[in-house]
């Protein structure tokens, strides 16, 4: 593999109460069960959560109103009038997928600028796209950089759709990855909340403050503005900017220190060697991103082979830091889907991707970034590269996951404007890699549930199937825990205790089959096309 190709695809690009357990016995509540107020029955079911070493049969869960209120083996309580029951033989039961990166801002294939001009397109994409998450099972969101909040109003009031929490807006150093690939005029107002690099204060407007940029105000408004973790980044640089500013090691261990303070974890976007090594040194608590950039000489064995011993060397200093690991392979697979020229005819596109946006890919328009990826050399070298990359996160994952270290879910949907991490699917897609990398189906059920659950601090609301947990439950015609290809499976999601069909979710043929249009946030974004930010090294 050419290594300036293997080069040029370094980077990741830019751009989610007491519990108590009926095992083995006939029912559990937190109080008697009333059935006549009850909202939902679900009968007759097999439960399958990761707090439980074996699924539980013959089982019912009785939800009142948004929450759990009890459940057990056997003969259900009996069903009033006002009481919607859903019968689950030969079906299973399971917790609500939670996706750990997303970025619901941007559209996928779209620039800032076309996201600005083509209003009729992006206001359709986002009315589904509350939908299109839940079509695939995905309950929870986390929104790692929430740089435009008035995208949570579509997550919000009537209508089925997940819970979002967010890290605020990003957390860069001035000037840094990725505030450096927007247009001067306008990046230290969409990353205000930058920290203040004296190297950089000459071009640091002089409406901003050095002391409004240390690490305890900056994790104070992210955390005072409802953010339930914080996001920052390491990047050195690629394609146009090839070095740029970097967080120090004493710099980003504030960051840290501040963020542990107040009781929020601390992601770092690292998927370099280097990045890798910076993160164990400084003991983050996850990196939201796998290893799979290894530079120069890394070779071309298969996905079975153990990566070299670099490679392994700061994986395990992570794994002894207790650094959290999110692979996030459909990063390097969402730029190699562009270059698949069947990629579009995917069927599953139509349920989640409007068809007016889906045509518009096809045009010349829709291909600018193909244009861009591509500089004009072939796509076959380009695409084979990028897969390349992508395997050597493969072999980084299987080994992470071995060796004892703590895997999260997260599909970073979309990583860039491809096209080819459409919202909902991308998440199934980073599900079926994970499997292919070497996980459990249990292990990856576990990432996208318990894990993310735990690790966000919502574990005393989702992740598992408990009483007095939110009612975020998806009903499957096949078992998750023997192929990750059941999360395909889903025939209804219960969000906070509200049912729906899937078929209701998508484009195909829900309510809203058809539309062309839609209302969407109203924003205003930078009008330099971006694409040129994502070019590699």
């Amino acid at each position: 593999m050419p290594t300036e190709l293997l080069q040029r695809v370094r980077s990741a690009p830019l751009i989610l109460i007491a519990t108590v357990l009926a095992v083995g016995c006939d029912a559990t509540s937190r109080s008697p069960a009333d059935s006549a107020v009850s909202t939902l029955l679900i009968r007759d079911v097999r439960i399958v959560s990761p707090e439980r070493s074996a699924p539980f049969d013959n089982a019912w869960v009785l939800v009142r109103g948004e929450r759990i209120e009890a459940l057990g083996q056997g003969t259900p309580p009996v069903a009033g009038p006002a009481v919607e029951v859903i019968e689950g033989r030969g079906r299973f039961l399971t917790p609500g997928l939670i996706d750990g990166h997303v970025h619901l801002v941007a559209v996928p294939g779209l620039d800032l600028r076309q996201v600005e001009e083509r209003a009729d397109l992006t206001a359709a994409y986002y009315q589904q796209l509350p939908r299109s998450y839940l079509y695939f099972g995905f309950t929870t969101l986390v929104d790692l950089n929430l740089i435009y909040p008035r995208v949570l109003d579509g997550f919000s009031g009537p209508g089925p759709h997940p819970e979002v929490v967010h890290c605020g807006g990003g957390v860069s150093v001035a000037n840094g990855y990725p505030m450096s690939y927007l247009p001067e005029e306008s990046r230290f107002e969409i990353f205000s909340n930058f920290l203040w690099l004296e190297s950089q204060a000459p071009s640091i407007p002089s409406r901003f403050a050095a002391e409004d940029h240390t690490p305890e105000r900056v994790v104070r408004r992210i955390v005072e503005g409802g953010g339930a973790c914080v996001k920052s980044f390491w990047e050195e640089g690629f394609g146009p900017t090839p070095e740029l500013p970097t967080p120090g090691e004493a710099l980003m261990g504030e960051v840290l220190a501040e963020a542990r303070h107040r009781g929020v974890p601390l992601l770092l976007h690292a998927n370099s060697l280097p990045a890798h090594e910076f993160a164990a040194r400084v003991g983050v608590d996850a990196v939201a991103h796998g290893l799979w950039n290894w530079g120069p000489g890394a070779g071309e064995e298969p996905i079975g082979a153990e990566p070299p011993s670099r490679i392994r060397e700061v994986l395990d200093r992570e794994i002894d830091a207790s650094v959290a690991y999110m692979p996030s392979l459909q990063v390097m697979a969402g730029l190699a889907g562009l270059l698949d020229p069947e990629f579009l005819n995917e069927p599953r596109l139509r349920d989640v991707i409007p068809p007016g946006l889906l045509e518009w890919y096809r045009g010349d328009e829709g291909q600018w970034f193909v244009e861009e990826l591509l500089e004009g050399e072939a796509p076959a070298p380009v695409r084979r590269a990028m897969e390349e990359v992508g395997r050597q996160g493969e072999r980084a994952l299987k080994y992470f996951s071995e060796n004892g270290g703590r895997v999260l879910f997260g599909s970073d949907t979309p990583s860039s404007p491809t096209f080819a991490n459409p919202p909902g699917l991308n998440g199934f897609w980073e599900l079926e890699r994970m499997d292919g990398a070497g996980l459990s189906p249990s292990a990856v059920m576990r990432a996208a549930t318990l894990e993310n659950a735990r690790f966000f601090g919502l574990a005393d609301d989702v992740g598992t199937i408990q009483v007095g947990k939110k009612a975020h439950l998806l009903l499957l015609s096949a078992n998750p825990l023997e192929a990750v290809a059941a999360w395909d499976s889903i025939e209804k999601i219960v969000v906070a205790g509200e049912v729906v069909g899937r078929d209701q979710l998508s484009l195909l043929s829900g309510p809203g089959s058809g539309r062309s249009g839609g209302e969407g946030p109203a924003m205003a974004f930078p009008t330099r096309r971006s694409g040129q930010r994502f070019r590699r090294r």
